[in-house]
């Protein structure tokens, strides 16, 4: 892959042995490794599956810490997985991903590992994974389709690809298709979009994921 906080409103209702932390406006709920008790939190049910910790990485493309993550609410669910990178070549590179308004990342202390729950919003950087819809605002972002380009030589050798992104963006009763380029030499990417006074930048692109970042203008 290339070089992507709330207030309490009330009282959570906790099922697992943990606590859940308020730091900086960040949810954080502590992890064990291993299985963790389902957390009702707000209208979402989180459902932390197992925590899985390497102490190290076979490889570079291993994750140090991988967590298997389900959220639920009444409008649907996601099931996905969040890792943490801690190698020599790939330090402390961690991927929160966004589910409807909110974003679930890991943050990493010594040797406790917790699950962080964030608001989303305007100017944060945020992993959206094919078929899942972000929320900011007044405005929603599905990605709905990702596909590979491939350009060839004249004698029919394929010299290069594009990587293709389209999100559809909706708000109030308007909605509009954008569509993201991004290509293996770089030369010609397409990767900034404007619509009803927000910009959609694509930060990082990979294979049905992506990082965005939404700005209000």
């Amino acid at each position: 892959m290339k070089k992507v906080i709330i207030i309490l409103a009330a009282v959570a209702h906790i099922s697992c042995s943990g606590q859940i932390n308020i730091t900086n406006q960040l949810y954080m709920i502590p992890l064990k490794v291993g299985e963790n008790a389902p957390i009702q939190f707000e209208t979402l049910v989180i459902e932390p599956v197992n925590l899985f910790v390497q102490s190290k990485p076979w490889n570079d493309r291993s994750p140090h810490i991988q967590l298997e993550l389900n959220v639920k609410r009444n409008s649907g669910e996601y099931a996905t997985f969040l890792w943490y990178y801690e190698t020599d070549s790939d330090p402390k590179t961690n991927y929160p991903k966004a589910f409807e308004n909110y974003i679930f990342g890991l943050e990493i202390n010594n040797d406790s590992v917790r699950l962080a729950v964030e608001k989303l919003d305007f100017g944060k950087d945020f992993f959206l994974e094919l078929n899942q819809k972000a929320i900011i605002g007044n405005i929603s972002i599905s990605f709905k389709e990702y596909y590979i380009k491939w350009y060839v030589h004249p004698f029919g050798e394929p010299n290069g690809h594009c990587a293709i992104y389209v999100i559809e963006v909706s708000g109030g009763n308007e909605q509009e298709e954008i569509i993201f380029r991004f290509y293996s030499d770089d030369r010609l990417n397409e990767l900034q979009s404007e619509w009803k006074g927000y910009q959609f930048s694509l930060v990082e692109a990979g294979e049905k994921i992506f990082k965005l970042k939404v700005l209000e203008k």
